[in-house]
C-alpha cells in the first residue's frame, strides 16, 4: 500500500511539474493612439505625428505557461482613450462627430503562445476585452450609461530575462470595441426615412507597453 501512495504521489508531482511551465506577473506603462471610424494603421501613425493626441495609461498582468508556451494571460489595463462619437441631436438632423476623452477600464483574458529563446520569451496572444467605463464627460452619458462594452485584444509580448526570475517586457496591443449604429425606423417593414436619436461610441486602439516581470517559476 504504501509503494502505490509513493508510486501515486510521484505521477502527480511529475505530472504537475510537466504541465505547470511558467508563471509570471508584471506591469507596463502604455501609450497608443485611438484609430476609430475604420481609419488606416498608415493614417493614424501620420495622424499621430502631427497632432500628438495619444492614449496612455497602465497594465498588470498575470501569464501561465502550462503545455509546451501554450496558456494563458489575464491583462487590467487602464488607460485614458480619445476616442469619436456620433451625435444626434434631434429627429432629422446630421449626426455631428465630437471628439473627448474617457477613462476606461479594460479587462482581457487572452489565450497565450510563448516561445523561449535563449534569455528571450516571445508570446502572442488574442481573447476577448471587457471595458468598463470608469469616467467620461457629461456629453457621453447616453454612449455609457449600460457602463460595459465587449470587443476583443490582442497582442505581442517580447519578454528579456535580467535574471532567473526578473525580466523586462515590450508590448504590441490592438483593442476593438462591438459598438452599434443608429437603427432605421419602419412601420410595417416599410423604411420611414428617420432613425433612432443615439450615441455611437467608437473605439479602435493600438497601443505599446514597458514595463517588467517578475517569473515565479
Amino acid at each position: 500500500m504504501k509503494k502505490i501512495i509513493a508510486i501515486a504521489v510521484a505521477a502527480v508531482v511529475m505530472a504537475g511539474s510537466s504541465f505547470a511551465l511558467g508563471l509570471g506577473v508584471g506591469g507596463k506603462a502604455i501609450i497608443g493612439k485611438n484609430v476609430a471610424d475604420n481609419q488606416p494603421v498608415k493614417d493614424a501613425a501620420i495622424e499621430a505625428l502631427s497632432d500628438r493626441n495619444f492614449d496612455f495609461g497602465g497594465s498588470a498582468y498575470v501569464n501561465l505557461s502550462i503545455l509546451g508556451g501554450l496558456g494563458a494571460q489575464l491583462e487590467a489595463n487602464l488607460i485614458n482613450s480619445a476616442i469619436n462619437f456620433e451625435s444626434t441631436a434631434s429627429e432629422g438632423s446630421a449626426p455631428q462627430t465630437v471628439k473627448c476623452d474617457t477613462l476606461f477600464f479594460d479587462i482581457a483574458p487572452m489565450v497565450w503562445w510563448n516561445v523561449d529563446l535563449w534569455k528571450l520569451r516571445i508570446g502572442v496572444g488574442a481573447g476577448p476585452n471587457f471595458s468598463i467605463t470608469v469616467n467620461s464627460p457629461s456629453e457621453l452619458a447616453t454612449a455609457t450609461q449600460d457602463m460595459f462594452t465587449p470587443g476583443v485584444c490582442a497582442g505581442a509580448d517580447v519578454r528579456f530575462y535580467l535574471t532567473d526570475h526578473l525580466g523586462l517586457v515590450v508590448s504590441a496591443r490592438y483593442v476593438g470595441e462591438f459598438t452599434t449604429k443608429s437603427k432605421e425606423i419602419k412601420i410595417a417593414e416599410i423604411p420611414t426615412g428617420q432613425e433612432y436619436p443615439t450615441y455611437t461610441a467608437n473605439r479602435q486602439t493600438l497601443y505599446g507597453g514597458i514595463g517588467a516581470e517578475f517569473k515565479l517559476f
